[in-house]
């Protein structure tokens, strides 16, 4: 008969054997291998660390805020500094023309588009932008607005808030379109499907 070894279980098997380990460093890292790491979650993390870094980013925040407050302060005083009046007066002449990609009747048309009108008073012209082409001042009308020059000082530019009108006997009327739309046209306009409704 064979000797049996010290840590050896007979098999059922003819010729294997199962060989078991009883040493307890063994057992320790089989079972420090089966059993999963405790990761760290948020919630028991401390958040005395965190604290400092919100203080920081609040500071920023509200300096950032007292930054922007006194440069639109200043941009103000500038374009107050800057703003010309026209008195009471007529006009010589007035144009409005389009400025946004034209449109076919069948697709709106351009009654609402965005137009430049511009107003001539003693040879000199003022600009505004305004939707359609409704004239704002008639040739009997008079008016009184407020105007800055452009950035490369060629176009003087109307304050549209500003223009009052008077009509013939001295009464303030309020002409033209006076309302606004949040986004402009700009897609071109496609031409028709068919040829022959094309147009030069």
């Amino acid at each position: 008969m064979r000797k049996s070894l010290p840590h050896a279980i007979r098999s059922p098997h003819r010729g294997r054997r199962k060989v078991t380990s009883r040493s307890p460093r063994r057992r320790d890292f089989l079972r420090a291998a089966a059993t999963p790491p405790a990761f760290e979650t948020l919630k028991n993390r401390p958040r005395a660390a965190a604290v400092p870094a919100a203080a920081r980013g609040f500071m920023m925040a509200m300096s950032l805020v007292a930054f922007y407050m006194s440069m639109m302060s200043e941009i103000e005083e500038t374009s107050q500094a800057e703003h010309q009046t026209v008195e009471r007066t007529a006009i010589a002449d007035y144009r409005a023309t389009l400025r946004e990609p034209s449109r076919p009747p069948s697709k709106g048309g351009n009654t609402g588009a965005l137009h430049g009108h511009a107003l001539n008073i003693g040879g000199v012209w003022y600009n505004f932008l305004a939707l359609g082409a409704q004239k704002w001042v008639f040739a009997s009308d008079t008016v009184a607005f407020d105007w800055a020059w452009d950035s490369l000082q060629n176009y003087r530019n109307i304050v549209r808030d500003s223009i009052r009108v008077w009509d013939r006997n001295g009464s303030p009327v309020i002409r033209g379109n006076r309302g606004s739309k949040p986004k402009l046209r700009t897609a071109q306009t496609r031409l028709p499907a068919r040829r022959k409704e094309w147009k030069d």
